[in-house]
C-alpha cells in the first residue's frame, strides 16, 4: 500500500508536468504562428529567348552630393549581393543599347543623357529607373509628369496602389521611419501609378511607358537608406521582362547576453511566479521552451556570452566568478549540441569606449581606462571559453548596446583571431560611438 501511494504521487507529476509543457507549447504556438503565415505562390516555368544586354544594368551618377552618393551606394550593395552585372558611369556617354536597364541617379535639372538619346533608347524597348525624385524636365517628361507645383519635405509611410512585391496584393506602412523628400506632382493618365505617400497622397513611385520600353520613377529620397533597399530591387523587377537576383533565403536567431551570469538567490518575480530560483528557471522552464522552437521552427541560436556585469574597466580586472562560469558551460554546451553557435559580447556589459567616444551619461555606462584594459577584459573571456569549449572557434561578435567606436573595433578585430562577423543595428539615425552593420 506504501508503494501503491508513492506512485500515485508520482503519476500525478508526470500527468502535470505534461500540461505544463504543453501549456508552454501552445502559448508559443500562439505567439509565433502569425510570424511564420505566407502566401501559397505557384511554381510557373516558361521558355523565352534570352537577350545578349540581359540584365546587364548601367548606373549613372550625375550628382556627387551627400543624398545621392548614398543612394548609389545601395544600389551598389544591392547588385553585388544579387549577383547583378552592372557598370557605373560618371559621364552618361556609354552606348546605352549594350544594356538592358539604365539607372539615373541625379535631382539636378540639367540632362547627363541628352533627351534624344534616352528618348530613343527608351522607344526600342530599354528600361530606365530615376533613383530619386529630380527637377530634370527631360526626365520628368518622360515620366508621364504633367505639373509640379515644388517639394514637400518629410512625407512620412508609404501606400502601395497596386501588386508590387511578390505574392503581395496590396501593402501600406505607417511609419515615420520611412519619412522622405518629395516633389508635390500630377501626372499623365498613361502613367501606372505603384505608390502614394501615406501623409499627403502624392505619387511616389510610378511608372510609364515610352514606345517599346518603360521608365520607373522614384519620386522620393527613401532610396538613399538602406531599410528601402527591397523597394529598389522590387521597383526593377515591375518594369523588367526577365529579371532574376540571388536572395539570402535563410533563418537567423541571435540571443544576446547568453549565457550570461545569472542571480541563484532572492525571492523574485520568477520565484513568485514559479516557485524556482532565477538558475532553474532558466534551466528548466525557459531553455526547454527554447529547445521546443527550436526544434519545431528549424532554428539554430546564435548566443553572446557576457563574462560578468560588473563596471570594472581598469587594469587589473577582476576575474569571472566560478558558478558563472559553471552556467556558461552548461548552457553553452547545450546550444551547441543543438547545432548553435557560441559569440562574445563581451568581458563586462561596458561598451567598447574610451573617454569622449560615447554618449555614457545617455546609457549609464562608465568608459574604459585605456586600451590595454579593454584588450585584457577580452583576453579573459577568450581564456574562459577555451577552458570550458577546448578548440571551439569564435567567429562573431555584438557590441553592448551597438556602440563600438573604431578603437574598440581594433581591440575586436585583435583578439577574437577568427572572428567573420559584428553584428548590430542594421540601420536607423547613429549617434557617437555606435555603428551599422551591412550583412
Amino acid at each position: 500500500m506504501k508503494y501503491l501511494k508513492e506512485w500515485i504521487i508520482f503519476l500525478v507529476i508526470v500527468v502535470v508536468g505534461t500540461l505544463i509543457s504543453f501549456k508552454h507549447s501552445s502559448i508559443f504556438d500562439s505567439m509565433l504562428s502569425y510570424r511564420i503565415n505566407s502566401a501559397k505562390s505557384k511554381q510557373v516555368g516558361s521558355s523565352v529567348d534570352i537577350p545578349e544586354n540581359y540584365q546587364k544594368i548601367l548606373l549613372i551618377n550625375g550628382s556627387n552630393n551627400a543624398l545621392n552618393q548614398q543612394i548609389s551606394t545601395n544600389v551598389l550593395n544591392c547588385f553585388k549581393s544579387g549577383k547583378i552585372q552592372y557598370t557605373v558611369s560618371n559621364n552618361g556617354l556609354d552606348n546605352l543599347s549594350e544594356y538592358s536597364m539604365v539607372l539615373i541617379n541625379s535631382e539636378s535639372k540639367d540632362d547627363i543623357i541628352s533627351a534624344s538619346r534616352l528618348q530613343n533608347y527608351l522607344e526600342q524597348g530599354g528600361r530606365v529607373v530615376v533613383l530619386c525624385r529630380s527637377l530634370n524636365p527631360t526626365l520628368n517628361a518622360l515620366a508621364g509628369i504633367t505639373s509640379m507645383k515644388g517639394f514637400i519635405n518629410n512625407e512620412t509611410g508609404i501606400e502601395f496602389e497596386r501588386s508590387y512585391f511578390p505574392i503581395m496584393d496590396s501593402l501600406a506602412i505607417d511609419s515615420k521611419m520611412l519619412n522622405a523628400s518629395m516633389l508635390d506632382v500630377s501626372l499623365s493618365q498613361s502613367a501606372t501609378l505603384y505608390a502614394i505617400s501615406e501623409k499627403s497622397k502624392i505619387p511616389m513611385i510610378f511608372s510609364h511607358k515610352v514606345g517599346k520600353g518603360e521608365i520607373l520613377y522614384f519620386n522620393t529620397t527613401l532610396l538613399s537608406d538602406k531599410l528601402n533597399r527591397g523597394v529598389l530591387m522590387a521597383g526593377i523587377g515591375n518594369i523588367s521582362s526577365q529579371f532574376a537576383y540571388v536572395i539570402y533565403n535563410y533563418k537567423m536567431m541571435d540571443i544576446d547576453d547568453f549565457p550570461s551570469p545569472i542571480s541563484a538567490t532572492g525571492k523574485n518575480e520568477i520565484f513568485s511566479e514559479y516557485g524556482v530560483s532565477t538558475v532553474n528557471f532558466y534551466k528548466y522552464y525557459w531553455w526547454p521552451d527554447m529547445e521546443y522552437l527550436a526544434q519545431k521552427y528549424g532554428l539554430l541560436y546564435t548566443t553572446f556570452s557576457i563574462g560578468d556585469y560588473n563596471f570594472d574597466s581598469k587594469l587589473p580586472l577582476a576575474k569571472l566568478h566560478k558558478s558563472d562560469l559553471e552556467l556558461n558551460r552548461y548552457f553553452g554546451r547545450k546550444v551547441l549540441e543543438k547545432g548553435g553557435e557560441l559569440g562574445i559580447h563581451g568581458y563586462n556589459h561596458l561598451p567598447l569606449a574610451l573617454a569622449g567616444e560615447m554618449e555614457f551619461s545617455s546609457y549609464g555606462y562608465i568608459p574604459w581606462a585605456s586600451k590595454e584594459a579593454m584588450e585584457e577584459g577580452l583576453k579573459i573571456v577568450l581564456e574562459e571559453y577555451k577552458v570550458n569549449f577546448k578548440k571551439l572557434k569564435i567567429y562573431s561578435y555584438v557590441p553592448p548596446s551597438n556602440i563600438l567606436p573604431l578603437q574598440g573595433k581594433s581591440v575586436v578585430v585583435q583578439e577574437i583571431k577568427e572572428l567573420k562577423a559584428i553584428g548590430g543595428i542594421y540601420t536607423g539615425a547613429i549617434e557617437n560611438g555606435e555603428n551599422r552593420t551591412v550583412f
